[in-house]
């Protein structure tokens, strides 16, 4: 009897060691990246109720980023629909199913009209075309 105490509190202490440092590590969100980073891709609602989560899959890479903050409930809107996402990642991806977290600042619906994450119109000149100027663009 004494001995299966003794394992069955060895089992608990080493499942206890093995539990705490994961959990804290998913309460810690890592530090933010302050540079903005560009996603062309589909937007997507993954996972079963009552813990889904809206995720653009990027059109060049099969790379998906949940996506965070304001603007998530304006583009649950455009499911299945190509857009462009500009943010900060909040959280970096811990591995397979566990995919980056990206802090939406701005988002290009399909009919091409630029919006910040309240949703407010956003005029964004014809000749800023190219990534690397939209992302100077709206980085002012």
């Amino acid at each position: 009897m004494i001995g299966y105490r003794r394992t069955l509190l060895a089992i608990m202490l080493l499942c206890l060691l093995c539990v705490l440092p994961a959990a804290g590590r998913r309460e810690q969100p890592s530090k933010a990246i302050s540079d903005l980073l560009l996603i062309r891709g589909t937007i997507v609602l993954t996972g079963n109720e009552p813990h889904t989560s809206l995720v653009i899959r990027s059109e060049k890479v099969r790379d998906d980023h949940v996506l965070v903050g304001e603007a998530v409930a304006l583009l649950t809107a455009y499911q299945q629909e190509a857009v462009i996402v500009v943010g900060t990642i909040v959280t970096a991806a811990i591995g397979p199913g566990f995919p980056a977290s990206l802090d939406v600042h701005f988002f290009r619906t399909p009919d091409r009209v630029w919006h910040d994450a309240g949703g407010r119109v956003i005029l964004v000149p014809q000749d800023v075309a190219s990534d690397a100027k939209i992302l100077e663009f709206l980085g002012e």
